[in-house]
């Protein structure tokens, strides 16, 4: 199932009600008209390509690609009525080459519609999905004049009619030649700039919520109850794939959107992986492109451990995105690093655009850490996160809809949604924990002066013992008869993770600075990640958890250290492979400590 966003074999969208759903038919021929193809395109002597060599198919729709006879003629019949989609011709021979017309209609479109391809329709296709993919603009293509598409055409005529141009081919599908890209993105921003096209959605979440397991499931249901008495909010959607538990193994993925008060089924999936970070990243992908929206968040909910993997014989129960435990007891896992990759390329355009995610909600226990915010580098504006471990009712996401519109800034609704999760758990004394959220644009800043302060300290000889000491130094406290470990550093529910705020401070405390010498400079050095510190994290609500600042990170005691991690074959070796770790002087600091 894991390709099963952009594949012809997929099951279909499903209507609340399908049986009296009017269906779509469309037809429409490929048509050649104005262009002088090179030789090597049509392989005979007549200089126009053979239009058997193309298959034509339509995005993100369930039937197969057909071939279209010799006049170019072609038919799809039914698909599902929807208002805006594009339609291929892809050369079969050149796979790079491919010709495109989009259709746009403020109302769904039923019955027959006529959609012909051709040189024009795919300048004006190219201009029109640019828009909508970059600012979630619509725009009804045959509205784009040829003064504005002209250029585009003459960009593909090149390719098409020069024997220079067409080596381009080998390398780059049509939309990606360098000059046609030019043509078409100068187009659409001279077009976006003249504030001409429709915005119908302006802020859309995309909910994916791994909750095939016994352990969250039901919170996760009242989360689906919450956003559905919260309610549909006019320029605002919510767009949720639920992976549904079920100890008898009859688990059913579906994808759903919010309508009123109630959720729209959209998709069924039936038995899906939802750990997997190709699944996750055609979610995205797909309904980025068939929801357009001015702004997109991303909430992903799941029984998480930060970066740990779960391994059988240890203590560590989780893993990332623990999901369909019927296949074992805890089932599969997902990775953090793949997961974290798949959001980043989820991303890009067709052009190669990034759009950064307004919020990314991470809700699952001990997520709030440097090393998955760094994993998470350029996704989006603001994260959310715990360090600690999350009710299994999960963070209060219905906020996303009663706190937002066209005015709400992204630090805005999430403050409301942390806000929330401080009154419903913390101030309640519900449960022991914490919440917090990042501004990802301060994180590069931090990391760069943090690292100095690294570098300083590995620099000076005696420095980096001293350093590993604070994770060792303990005040043991009496209960009961039994002497309890009482670390001096914040570790929460396992000691390999540390409050990183917490470890700032204490390197300015005077007992650490009286027992090593010439401690000046890191001192200044510590100084100067703090206030970067403070800048990055820019909300911190915690209960039970007295020295909590925002953030954790992995700083073992020495002997877990030297037996857990160092050495390759180790179970946790491959907490170095991630970007933290790769971009820092932090494992140069904790070898030597």
């Amino acid at each position: 199932m894991c390709g099963c966003f952009d594949s012809s074999s997929h099951r279909g969208l499903i209507n609340e009600d399908s049986d009296n759903t009017p269906n779509l038919t469309v037809s429409g021929e490929l048509s050649f008209n104005g262009i002088a193809f090179l030789y090597q395109i049509t392989e005979h002597n007549a200089n126009i390509a053979d239009k058997k060599r193309f298959s034509v198919y339509i995005q993100d729709e369930t039937l197969n690609s057909v071939t279209p006879d010799n006049n170019g003629a072609y038919l799809f019949s039914p698909i599902t009525p929807k208002r805006y989609f594009t339609v291929f011709a892809q050369n079969t021979t050149y796979p790079n080459l491919v010709f495109e017309t989009t259709i746009y209609s403020p109302t769904e479109l039923t019955g027959s519609k006529l959609v012909n391809i051709s040189l024009i329709s795919t300048a004006q296709s190219l201009i029109a999905r640019y828009l909508k993919e970059n600012y979630g603009k619509l725009i009804a293509p045959e509205s784009i004049t040829s003064e504005q598409y002209m250029a585009t055409t003459e960009a593909i005529l090149s390719v098409l009619q020069s024997e220079n141009s067409f080596t381009a081919l080998e390398t780059y599908k049509l939309a990606d030649v360098p000059a046609i890209k030019t043509a078409y993105t100068e187009a659409a921003e001279n077009i976006n700039t003249a504030n001409i096209g429709t915005i119908e959605n302006n802020h859309i979440l995309l909910a994916y919520m791994a909750g095939d397991d016994r352990f969250i499931y039901n919170g996760m249901v009242s989360q689906l109850e919450a956003l559905k008495s919260a309610g549909e909010i006019p320029g605002t959607q919510v767009i949720v794939m639920f992976d549904n538990y079920d100890a008898s193994g009859k688990t059913k993925l579906t994808i759903s959107k919010l309508s009123g008060n109630n959720l729209i089924e959209l998709e069924n999936l039936g038995k899906a992986n939802s750990t997997d970070a190709t699944f996750i990243q055609n979610f995205i992908i797909k309904y980025k492109r068939l929801y357009p929206a001015a702004k997109y968040s991303l909430y992903i909910g799941g029984h998480a451990d930060s970066w740990k993997p779960y391994i059988m014989s240890g203590t560590n129960l989780r893993g990332w995105l623990l999901s369909d435990e019927s296949d074992s007891y805890l089932g599969t896992k997902g990775k953090l690093t793949d997961i974290a990759n798949a959001v980043k390329n989820s991303l890009l355009s067709f052009t190669g655009n990034s759009r950064q995610f307004e919020l990314l909600i991470l809700d699952a226990c001990n997520m709030a850490f440097i090393e998955t915010a760094y994993e998470f580098k350029d996704t989006s504006k603001y994260m959310i996160f715990s360090q600690a471990e999350v009710p299994a009712c999960g963070m209060p996401i219905e906020q996303f809809l009663q706190n937002n519109n066209a005015s709400k800034s992204a630090y805005e609704i999430g403050k409301a949604i942390c806000d929330a999760y401080k009154s419903k758990y913390l101030l309640s004394h519900t449960a022991k924990g914490c919440i917090s959220m990042i501004d990802c644009s301060k994180l590069d800043n931090f990391i760069s002066k943090f690292n100095i302060f690294l570098e300083d300290m590995i620099s000076h000889d005696g420095y980096p013992t001293k350093f590993g000491g604070i994770s060792e130094s303990v005040e043991n406290y009496e209960d009961d008869g039994i002497t309890v470990k009482n670390y001096e550093l914040r570790c929460f529910t396992d000691p390999d993770y540390r409050d990183l705020g917490n470890i700032m401070a204490t390197i300015h405390t005077d007992d650490f600075q009286n027992n090593v010498v010439g401690l000046e400079l890191s001192w200044l050095a510590c100084d100067h990640a703090k206030t970067a510190y403070n800048d990055l994290v820019v909300l911190s609500y915690q209960q039970g958890w007295s020295q909590a600042t925002g953030l954790s990170i992995t700083f073992p005691l020495k002997t877990v250290y030297q037996n857990q991690y160092n050495d390759l074959g180790f179970k946790f070796y491959s907490y170095f492979g991630l970007q933290f770790c790769q971009q820092t002087s932090w494992k140069q600091l904790l070898d030597l400590m």
